[in-house]
């Protein structure tokens, strides 16, 4: 019987299935590999299975995370004025 190979952004010990998804942080583009290749320091992924370096992304610093909950949660109160007309502002 014939194992299938594994997919791109995927790996094994043999290459061949059973295959698990490249962790976060790193990338597969090739078709049965045995390895993940990782992001260059300092960059992510925001999946898991990433088969393509375009993947790779710098890594948002602990103050830009803070930028974006702030803002999200902003928009939270906004929409929730707008549904339930609570008057937050």
């Amino acid at each position: 019987m014939f194992s299938a190979i594994c997919n791109a952004g995927e790996v094994s010990e043999t290459g061949l299935e059973p295959c698990y998804p490249c962790p976060l942080g790193s990338y597969q583009p090739e078709f049965g590999q045995t390895f993940c290749l990782k992001c260059s320091p300092g960059m992510v992924t925001n999946t898991t299975g990433s088969s393509n370096i375009n993947n790779c992304y710098e890594e948002p610093t602990v103050q830009e995370l803070e930028v974006k909950a702030d803002i999200n949660l902003h928009t939270l109160f906004i929409l929730i004025d707008i549904m339930f007309g609570l008057g937050i502002k």
